[in-house]
């Protein structure tokens, strides 16, 4: 699998299962602190991901 593309499904995957979890611990992402909070954790959460993913399969 092209490498763009795996990276591009993993975030996707990531943005539904983080806006699925803060609409039901926050209520929605309405206000800016809940915002900022969700912004960096799907960055932070994001970034981990591939690195790890990369990490395990070999890749440099």
């Amino acid at each position: 699998m092209n490498i763009h593309l795996r990276n591009f499904l993993i975030c996707e995957l990531i943005l539904i299962t983080m806006t699925i979890l803060f609409k039901w611990g926050y209520g929605e992402i309405s206000t800016f602190p809940q915002w900022v909070t969700y912004s960096i954790s799907y960055i932070g959460t994001s970034v981990g991901v591939c690195l790890a993913v990369d990490i395990f399969s070999g890749r440099d």
